[in-house]
């Protein structure tokens, strides 16, 4: 698991969604946001979306799941590093 978790942190940080992470390491959305929440810094101010964004992405995400108590919590990370994380987490872009 420490090498499969190394691997999810270095596709991450080489730009990889969550949801492309989840598919190419065939793991859940809810294990990408559990490792993302461990290792990225969350002391940083926050940014904002557009609500157009956050709501398009919550409906692609819906789209592939079945909800679970694990989809529940990626969910929640989903909202949290898509709406309330810092910019510099996407290249000092918005979404």
């Amino acid at each position: 698991m420490a090498d499969e978790k190394q691997r999810i942190i270095r596709m991450l940080e080489q730009g990889a969604t969550p949801q492309q992470t989840a598919r190419s390491m065939n793991v859940s959305l809810g294990t990408i946001y559990a490792i993302r929440n461990e290792t990225e810094p969350n002391h940083l101010p926050t940014r904002r979306t557009s609500y157009e964004n956050l709501r398009q992405g919550i409906a692609e995400w819906l789209w592939n799941t079945s909800l679970r108590d694990e989809d529940i919590e990626a969910l929640a990370g989903y909202l949290y590093w898509n709406h309330c994380t810092p910019l510099t987490n996407r290249k000092g872009k918005t979404q």
